[in-house]
């Protein structure tokens, strides 16, 4: 609004100042009469003036305007024209357009920001949804599902849809049980929902490449151990064949 204004004025003011200027123009009868009904019909008043340096502003064809003042009545209008467009019509103008952009881009930043929130809000409503659903279908009340309850839970169809929602495949749920389960064949509600959200987005290809680094490790520990263990072997077929 304030660029908007700004730049308003500037040419309100360049137009009362060229209705001034040209005045003598149209009033001299040694001119041609055609050039100064030119003259008049674009510089004649303070509004026909400001009209004309509307639209040598922002129309991009200020030569139309300026042209026939230089070169037919006197070469001096080029001192008015030629900082008016490098200044006004360059400079001003892409500031102003500057200007729109940077604040297009904040309110881009905030839309996305607002996003964010929006989805971290949405996840957290899910997460207790899902929270609770899982403890209902505990049906034996004791903390902790079996595979049977957590089946049945799974396969409702509202909690599908959720599923769905956030990105996560059935089949993979369906595996997590084994995943989380250490050994006696129960998991926590609270376990699972830790373990969809290690399979989410991001989080699923970070932690794969976390579980492709542990394995190297921990086939690096078995091939020292397998090395021990043939030294220990041999350590002791060395003394049984000495005794």
């Amino acid at each position: 609004m304030w660029s908007a204004v700004l730049l308003g004025f500037v040419i309100i003011c360049s137009g009362l100042v060229m209705a001034q200027v040209v005045e003598s123009a149209i009033k001299d009868e040694a001119q041609d009469m055609d050039l100064r009904v030119w003259a008049y019909e674009r510089y004649g008043t303070g509004t026909r003036a400001a009209y004309t340096m509307f639209e040598a502003t922002l129309s991009g064809g200020w030569p139309n305007y300026a042209r026939r003042l230089i070169e037919e009545v006197n070469p001096l209008y080029g001192l008015f024209w030629v900082p008016y467009v490098t200044f006004v019509v360059f400079a001003i103008i892409r500031v102003i357009t500057a200007l729109f952009l940077k604040n297009t881009l904040k309110v881009s930043e905030g839309d996305d920001e607002t996003k964010i929130q929006e989805r971290a809000k949405s996840h957290k409503k899910f997460a207790a949804k899902l929270r609770a659903f899982l403890e209902r279908a505990d049906k034996n009340g004791d903390g902790v599902m079996d595979r049977h309850e957590l089946h049945a839970a799974v396969n409702n169809t509202d909690i599908t849809k959720h599923f769905e929602a956030i990105e996560l495949d059935l089949n993979e749920i369906a595996g997590l049980f084994d995943v989380l389960d250490d050994g006696d064949g129960l998991i926590s509600a609270q376990e699972f929902l830790e373990g969809c959200e290690r399979l989410k987005g991001q989080a699923r290809a970070v932690d794969s490449i976390v579980i492709m680094h542990e394995q190297r490790n921990i086939r690096k520990d078995i091939d020292k151990l397998k090395v021990e263990i043939l030294e220990v072997l041999l350590d002791v077929r060395h003394l049984a064949l000495e005794e």
